[in-house]
């Protein structure tokens, strides 16, 4: 794999009014199944966020599950113990950390690119 999605670029992929919308989406549609991928979890995150954004055109629900499918068709989506299961057998120090800092500093050893951020894409 070689980026890894955060929340914070997903979001605005669906969400036209954002302001990192472009930037998003740009780095969005460069990757795969085979080349990216995003944390299961952040599929909820995804949809409760869409739903509850504010703004003139609000996501329904529907649309929600719909940019769901979109992330699944485009992404592989990693369980958090398939991150730790993996950082084992390579011997590298858990993924599961006890701060965000920490677990994203190891998905950064894990992925050539870790897309947060309005789709920054900091190279590893």
């Amino acid at each position: 794999m070689k980026g890894f999605f955060d929340t914070s670029v997903l979001v605005p992929v669906f969400y036209g009014d954002h302001v990192h919308h472009q930037a998003s989406l740009a780095r969005f549609i460069q990757f795969d199944k085979v080349t990216g991928c995003c944390g299961a979890h952040s599929l909820a995150e995804v949809y409760s966020t869409l739903t509850r954004m504010p703004g003139k055109q609000p996501v329904s629900a529907e649309q929600a599950i719909s940019f769901i499918g979109d992330i699944r068709e485009r992404l592989s989506i990693i369980s958090l113990d398939h991150l730790a299961r993996r950082s084992r057998v390579c011997g590298c120090p858990t993924v599961l950390g006890s701060s965000r800092y920490r677990g994203r500093r190891d998905l950064r050893r894990h992925a050539g690119t870790l897309c947060d951020q309005g789709g920054s894409g900091n190279d590893l």
